[in-house]
């Protein structure tokens, strides 16, 4: 239901509903990087999470642009469990082959936004620093089935769950092109060492919206914290993930 919502009104989405293969999305993702293979694993795009991983970073890019310079990425958090130590990163305002960009971390209890880039597996973060709501908190809990949207509208960049604003701001510096040359959108996922191996959570699906289109997703939000109040209440059994997190919830 979650999926069949958020893929209305989109100019692109992808619900990974096909065969599992440990290495590929299919679909005409571009992909690269190091560490544990990217691929489809029961409907999802997740990590290949095995006992003995090698680590590194994993990235994807839509197979097409967003339509606009001011556009919006969305997806649905896999229920395989969300590490604490290991984060997916949701990138948009990309060039074509992801060298640099505007990045959302998303750990399960914290996330960070800023402009990054990348040199073959080296990956460089800077946080912003600007006003508005922070591009910077530790003051939530990614669930399971969680909506995850990221949005850039000129130089503001919200990053939403569940249709709630956790990180607000506005990149005073100006320093990121507005252009459809930075219209490329995709993630990244990260396989970690931490204690013990941990993996980024998966995506369920994953959607773009320009910007002239992106309505407030009240609907799938609501779905969002149906499914969410509803595994709180009868949770299921550990993930993967979670099993192999070492660090207490």
């Amino acid at each position: 239901e979650l999926q069949i919502k958020m893929a209305l009104g989109t100019t692109y989405s992808d619900n990974f509903d096909r065969a599992n293969n440990a290495n590929s999305l299919g679909n005409g993702w571009i992909q690269g990087g190091a560490g544990q293979g990217l691929g489809i694993k029961d409907g999802a795009a997740h990590l290949d999470n095995v006992l003995l991983p090698s680590y590194g970073r994993r990235y994807a890019i839509a197979p097409q642009p967003a339509g606009s310079t001011n556009h919006a990425i969305a997806c649905a958090v896999n229920p395989d469990g969300v590490a604490q130590g290991a984060c997916t990163t949701l990138i948009l305002r990309s060039n074509a082959d992801m060298t640099q960009f505007v990045y959302a971390n998303i750990f399960r209890d914290r996330a960070y936004m800023g402009i990054g880039s990348r040199s073959g597996n080296t990956w460089t973060f800077n946080d912003f620093a600007g006003e508005g709501f922070g591009f910077k908190t530790t003051d939530f809990r990614l669930s399971e089935g969680a909506l995850v949207e990221f949005r850039c509208g000129d130089n503001f960049y919200r990053l939403l769950v569940n249709g709630k604003t956790v990180l607000y701001g506005q990149e005073t510096a100006n320093t990121v092109p507005q252009t459809e040359a930075r219209s490329y959108v995709g993630f990244a996922s990260e396989t970690k060492l931490v204690g013990l191996p941990q993996f980024s959570w998966g995506l369920a699906n994953f959607t773009i919206r320009n910007n002239d289109a992106v309505t407030t997703l009240d609907a799938v939000s609501t779905t969002a914290s149906n499914a969410e109040t509803t595994a709180l209440v009868a949770p299921s059994a550990e993930s993967s993930n979670t099993t192999k997190d070492p660090v207490g919830a």
